[in-house]
């Protein structure tokens, strides 16, 4: 009987041993960009509170430099639960929610308090994209952080569609590619990581790109001068996949939701001097910065002018319900001032 009660003791610790085992969490985490970089280490900082705040039992692990996927394979692999977390850029998702590319349409969002009002969570227009998101896809967003204006990196300055006009050009979705088109250049879709790489095959002779590119992707090596066009701007998810979602338990949901809170909170925060000290570090690397005139942003206007007409169609419902709430935060104090001075 001793050894009955034994063996049924050992069955059982085995059994106890396997189910807790199984109750302890993996999330893998692709990003295409160093874990050095600004991004890399939020996302550091958001790993150790989740590992220290569950004791262990959610444990993150995070690998860069594009060593799972590129930017633009981040939205499906997640979705499809190929890996659990993912960090992609919110213009990867246009193509299959329109509404999504509301921030690549040229000029409206080139200032920071109307980007930061429209990403802040709670704004109509943040919310209604997670809710396409979860709703069209597998994947849940946990939070947005911002990744700088777009800019142009090439030898000389393009501050006009003429100066841009037959040249390669290197873009990274759809719309930004639209956009090329219609101002005289001859697009080509390339991820971020592929960069470098397009202008020593001179697939491309100039880039449009986060500010951020130039010490990313060491961009100072391909180019001279940045112009700083600022016609769109970049934001990136963190994105986790529904189904593991949906496997945590309620307080380890509750653990990931405050540390992905902190996570933006931070990145925010310190990112307005992230951008200042990347524009420093150009100039010392002797990257010229060109500015554009009003009567060149009235160029860059009119030659993309029926961008939003097309988006408003692929859109509908949801486009004018984004560009309704666009429109409230315009005249909002948050943001008119700097709307004023933009628009100069």
């Amino acid at each position: 009987m001793r050894f009955f009660r034994l063996a049924a003791l050992a069955i059982s610790l085995c059994f106890f041993a396997r189910s807790s085992a199984a109750e302890d969490v993996l999330l893998r985490i692709s990003l295409h960009k160093s874990a050095n970089d600004p991004i890399g280490q939020n996302l550091l900082e958001f790993k150790q509170e989740v590992e220290a705040a569950t004791k262990g039992a959610v444990k993150i692990d995070i690998y860069d430099n594009a060593r799972f996927y590129l930017d633009y394979q981040v939205p499906e692999a997640v979705s499809s639960g190929a890996i659990e977390m993912g960090v992609a850029p919110l213009a990867q998702y246009s193509e299959e929610i329109p509404a999504a590319g509301v921030f690549m349409q040229p000029f409206l969002f080139n200032f920071d308090a109307i980007v930061r009002a429209a990403a802040a969570r709670g704004s109509v227009i943040r919310d209604t994209i997670d809710a396409e998101i979860s709703k069209q896809t597998g994947s849940r967003v946990l939070w947005w952080q911002p990744y700088g204006p777009n800019v142009i990196f090439a030898k000389g300055a393009i501050s006009s569609p003429e100066t841009m006009a037959n040249r390669k050009v290197r873009v990274f979705d759809e719309v930004s590619a639209e956009f090329v088109s219609l101002c005289g250049g001859i697009p080509h879709i390339i991820s971020d990581a592929k960069q470098t790489e397009a202008f020593d095959q001179h697939i491309v002779d100039l880039s449009i790109a986060s500010i951020a590119s130039i010490r990313d992707y060491e961009l100072w090596r391909k180019t001279d001068t940045i112009t700083n066009i600022r016609h769109s701007e970049n934001l990136f998810l963190v994105l986790i996949n529904k189904s593991i979602w949906e496997s945590l338990t309620p307080e380890q949901q509750q653990i990931v939701t405050t540390a992905a809170r902190k996570a933006e909170d931070r990145i925010w925060a310190k990112f307005k001097q992230i951008v200042a000290d990347t524009y420093s570090y150009a100039a010392q690397k002797g990257v010229k910065i060109q500015q554009l005139t009003p009567d060149d942003v009235i160029a860059w206007r009119v030659c993309s002018s029926s961008i939003l007409e097309s988006y408003m169609t692929r859109a509908g419902a949801l486009g004018a319900k984004l560009f309704a709430a666009y429109g409230k935060l315009r005249t909002d104090p948050c943001c008119s001032s700097q709307a004023n001075e933009a628009n100069k």
